[in-house]
C-alpha cells in the first residue's frame, strides 16, 4: 500500500514455489517499484534497471540491490574497491551461499573461496590465508580446509594451498597419492645432517 514503511524481506527458503507465496512477491515487488526512483549510493544509476526486478524470481524469493544490514542500494555494476583484497573481481553487494543474503563491505566482509570459488559472509564460514609464502592474498574457507584433498594441502607440513599456489608449489605422488610442498621436497632431498 502506498506509504508503506517496509523497505526489505528475508523469508524462508522453504516457502518457495508455493503460488500465494509467489502472488505475495509479486505484490511486494510492485510495492517497491510504486516507490519511485532509488539509485545506487556508489554511483547513482538507477535500480532496479527497467528490465530489472526488486525480488529474484529465478531464485527464491531473495531482494536484490539492498545490503540485508544497512539497507543501502546498490546497483551490480560497481564493484568493490581494490584494497579490499578480494582475489576475484566483485560487486559491492555480495552474495553468501549459505544464508541468502547480500552484504555491502562496510556491514560485512565477504569473501570468496578461491578453492570453491563460493563467497560467504563472515557468520557462516571461518576463512585463512593461503600458507604459500608467496604473495598470495587468496582465502580458503573452513569447509574447503576439512576437506582438502591431497592435490591442495601438503600431506607433510599439512599447509593448505589456494588452487592456483597449489598448482605450481605441490607435487603429487601418484604411488602414495599424496601431495609434498616445495619445502619439504628439498628437505627430502637434502637432509639435514
Amino acid at each position: 500500500r502506498e506509504g508503506s514503511l517496509l523497505r526489505h524481506l528475508h523469508l524462508p527458503s522453504e516457502w518457495k514455489g508455493d503460488f500465494q507465496f509467489d502472488q505475495f512477491l509479486r505484490r511486494y515487488n510492485e510495492m517497491l517499484v510504486n516507490r519511485g526512483v532509488i539509485s545506487c549510493v556508489k554511483c547513482s544509476t538507477h535500480v532496479p534497471p527497467q528490465d530489472g526486478s526488486w525480488i529474484n524470481f529465478s531464485g527464491w524469493g531473495d531482494q536484490n540491490y539492498t545490503c540485508y544490514d544497512c539497507l543501502q542500494h546498490y546497483c551490480y555494476t560497481c564493484t568493490r574497491p581494490a584494497d579490499y583484497g578480494d582475489t576475484f573481481m566483485m560487486t559491492i553487494l555480495c552474495y553468501c551461499e549459505l544464508c541468502d543474503k547480500r552484504f555491502c563491505p562496510d556491514c560485512k566482509k565477504s569473501t570468496m573461496c578461491s578453492c570453491c570459488e563460493k563467497a560467504f559472509c563472515g557468520d557462516c564460514r571461518d576463512f585463512i590465508d593461503c600458507q604459500s609464502g608467496a604473495d598470495c592474498n587468496a582465502e580458503i574457507c573452513d569447509q574447503c580446509v576439512d576437506e582438502a584433498d591431497a592435490y591442495e594441502r601438503c600431506c607433510k607440513c599439512d599447509r593448505h594451498f589456494c588452487r592456483g599456489c597449489s598448482y605450481h608449489l605441490l607435487t603429487y605422488c601418484g604411488n602414495c597419492q599424496k601431495s609434498f610442498c616445495y619445502d619439504c621436497r628439498q628437505e627430502e632431498e637434502d637432509p639435514i645432517m
